[in-house]
């Protein structure tokens, strides 16, 4: 006799035939311990049948809840809430569906204050985008600027960057060119990137989301732009490529543009089972924070759109062969923001 239940083999569920003969053979067995007949009728269409058919689909109802509840305890067969519940217990927990974020730079007028709900609309797909926060459109948070110098002869041209003064000094015969060629030449050591239109200078700020920019008397402002977090409204994965969202819906006085100088983090649906499954055995080195295994796992759980990721280390006293420095770790990522990332690995 086959043995039911949960077994050294697994779980071991009966059909409904089987079950079937087995109620009919506990009715007659009953029957004969109670000196009763037991040559009774079994078919399904006769009363008897019915009986034993009522009570065997509802006993197969039981053994396959039994056998649910047996597969959900594992990560390999658990389904739905039963699976975040199985990958638990080993602290990972499903990826939730994520909106796609991209940092846009507002133009206009300085002291113009941006709220935060902003909509901007993106130029190809026409989705809603909104900002996060409030942001102030200022010189003391310049991501993009433009500065344009007044001709001077013999005159210093002082532009100041979070405190660090950069200067050129005009000669005798200064022409816009050899100003806007000497103040470039002096900005190269700023970590701006810096670049030149004939008329002007532009200052672009790539490592941190803006900077505090200050001019001297014979330097104005002809464009100031400040940094601001934006995201759909709705959790879609969504590509904002360079200079995607440049359209503003919510009209604010001052404020004149939108443009992401960076290419946004895409975010996603919600995770499936399937790839919950297929990350639950990276996902358990989580707890080791400080371990190689673990720093994979924790930036893909923290850090929202990462698409994918891998993480080296060269443990050794020298350069390896594919350039990482001695005793360093070499995390590289696909999708994120830089600088929450950057935020991450620290």
């Amino acid at each position: 006799m086959t043995t039911y239940g949960v077994t050294p083999e697994g779980f071991v569920r009966p059909r409904l035939p089987e079950i079937r003969v087995e109620i009919i053979d506990a009715m007659r067995s009953n029957l004969r311990a109670k000196g009763l007949p037991s040559d009774i009728e079994t078919r399904p269409d006769s009363v008897m049948g019915v009986l034993i058919d009522t009570f065997a689909d509802r006993e197969a109802a039981l053994w396959e809840m039994g056998e649910g509840v047996y597969y959900a305890m594992y990560p390999g067969s658990a389904v739905g809430a039963s699976l975040d519940r199985a990958v638990s217990f080993s602290g990972v927990r499903r990826i939730e569906a994520e909106k796609s974020r991209a940092y846009v730079v507002a133009y206009g007028v300085p002291g113009t204050v941006v709220r935060r709900g902003a909509q901007i609309r993106h130029r190809s797909t026409q989705n809603i985008w909104e900002t996060t926060a409030d942001v102030t459109i200022s010189a003391a948070a310049a991501a993009d600027v433009r500065i344009v110098p007044a001709i001077q002869n013999n005159a210093t041209y002082t532009i100041t960057i979070d405190a660090e003064p950069y200067s050129y000094t005009s000669d005798a015969t200064g022409t816009i060119g050899e100003i806007l060629t000497g103040l470039m030449g002096a900005l190269s050591t700023s970590g701006l990137q810096v670049s030149s239109d004939g008329a002007s200078i532009r200052l672009v700020s790539t490592m941190t989301l803006g900077v505090n920019v200050t001019l001297s008397a014979n330097l104005s402002f002809s464009d100031v732009g400040s940094a601001v977090l934006a995201e759909t409204i709705d959790a879609i994965p969504e590509l904002a490529d360079v200079g995607d969202l440049d359209t503003i819906i919510t009209l604010t006085d001052g404020w004149t543009r939108v443009s992401n100088l960076q290419v946004g983090a895409v975010g996603r649906l919600e995770e499936t089972d399937q790839e919950l499954r297929a990350r639950y055995r990276l996902g358990v080195f989580r707890f080791g924070a400080g371990t190689l295994p673990s720093i994979g796992p924790n930036l893909l759980n923290d850090v929202p759109g990462i698409v994918d990721i891998r993480v080296f280390q060269n443990s050794t006293d020298a350069v390896d062969a594919e350039g990482r420095l001695p005793h360093s770790i070499h995390v590289i990522v696909d999708g994120g923001i830089d600088d929450d990332i950057a935020a991450a690995i620290y």
